[in-house]
């Protein structure tokens, strides 16, 4: 995810039994659950549905008993939002494990996220990008965004390192500070130094 709009994949893993339930054919069992994982998969800006490209990917197995359909989405936006809210809404019926693994680009930071819970200073708790969680509540990760200065470009970072922490804006606000009191100094030595 970047300045320029976001790009994910989902890869749901599927039991055998979901997919030829009511199905002619496993082909036609496969054709049925590609296209209904396409479109229960959503992206919101600011709390507005994105408008996605999709493309599936090859369905491998996963074991035995399910197989992993892999789904691709992209979606630009004209200027980063303040919150970007990612949603499965796939299966609900079945008890699901969800995992997610954010990459942030350079020129966005996070402010917040559901990924990486923040004790009462604002610092990170603990990180459960790449962990596998149940229950409903995980469908949803959300970040709260902020666009950023960056000396790189092209690079990635995970959500916890994109993190504007407390101590930063800290870092802010005394470097505005100083930057005041030199122009109030710069302002004073050049109205008297004008006077004589």
């Amino acid at each position: 995810m970047g300045p320029e709009g976001v790009r994910a994949v989902w890869s749901i893993d599927v039991p055998n039994a979901v997919i030829l339930a009511g199905a002619k054919s496993p082909e036609d069992g496969f054709r049925r659950i590609e296209v209904e994982l396409a479109s229960g998969l959503v992206i919101r800006a600011d709390g507005a549905d994105l408008e996605l490209r999709r493309s599936r990917g090859e369905p491998h197995r996963s074991d035995e008993q399910s197989w992993v359909f892999p789904v691709h989405v992209e979606a630009s936006w004209p200027e980063v939002p303040e919150t970007l809210t990612f949603e499965n809404g796939n299966l609900v019926e079945l008890r699901g494990f969800f995992r997610a693994d954010v990459e942030i680009a350079s020129g966005v930071a996070v402010g917040s996220s559901s990924l990486v819970p923040l004790d009462e200073r604002g610092e990170p708790i603990v990180d459960h990008s790449g962990r596998w969680r149940e229950g409903d509540e995980h469908r949803r990760v959300t970040l709260d965004l902020v666009r950023a200065w960056s000396p790189t470009t092209g690079t990635t970072r995970p959500v916890a390192e994109a993190l504007v922490r407390p101590r930063d804006e800290r870092w802010l606000w005394g470097a505005g500070l100083v930057v005041l009191g030199l122009l109030v100094l710069t302002l004073r030595w050049g109205s008297s130094g004008r006077a004589r």
